[in-house]
């Protein structure tokens, strides 16, 4: 009897006092879904305006040289990768409902390598497609002999690709990645428990 009045002395002193009750807990999970759901839907919407703006500016620009046709389209294909990749994100947070912690948990770890794939993978490929789309569109800056105008959007180009990969990219993985680690960590705290 001496083991189970331990293992009671055990259980009735675990602090559990930073762990959010059931209805806390589905709040957290709610909120947490909604907000990804409409910033990765105004995400969608802004891709989508600056596709339609991109076509317009295609069709609207006759006479221009290649390398600045080529540019347009990088900037393009840069977008079409964009709002594909969001629409995927888009429908697969709409769709889910969660059923249960450890159904929720699988859907964060997934959500979790998602994020590294689009780090890793996808937002260098957008990053890639437009910095050389921005770069071959101003090309006809140089070619019509305005040097100054070629050498200040050819630096302010290149500034802002450096911040962007250097600065802004991983500042904002980071802080995505800490946000969702913190949440299935809570969830798992929770499951562990239960």
């Amino acid at each position: 009897m001496n083991d189970l009045n331990e293992l009671k002395a055990i259980w009735h002193s675990a602090k559990t006092d930073e762990l959010p009750d059931a209805a806390g807990m589905l709040q957290i999970i709610k909120k947490y879904h909604t907000g990804k759901l409409i910033k990765n839907s105004f995400r969608l919407l802004f891709a989508v305006a600056m596709v339609g703006m991109m076509i317009w500016a295609i069709f609207d620009s006759p006479g221009v040289v290649l390398p600045t046709r080529i540019g347009q389209v990088l900037i393009l294909l840069a977008g079409l990768v964009l709002v594909i990749s969001t629409s995927s994100s888009v429908v697969r947070f709409y769709r889910y409902n969660a059923v249960s912690n450890k159904d929720y948990i699988q859907f964060l770890e997934r959500t979790r390598a998602r994020q590294l794939f689009y780090y890793q993978k996808t937002q260098v490929v957008v990053l890639v497609l437009s910095c050389t789309g921005l770069l071959l569109h101003f090309y006809e800056a140089y070619h019509s002999k305005k040097f100054v105008t070629f050498l200040i959007v050819y630096t302010s180009t290149l500034v802002f690709m450096f911040i962007m990969w250097f600065y802004v990219r991983p500042r904002i993985f980071g802080k995505q990645s800490k946000k969702l680690n913190e949440m299935i960590n809570r969830l798992h705290d929770i499951s562990k428990q239960l």
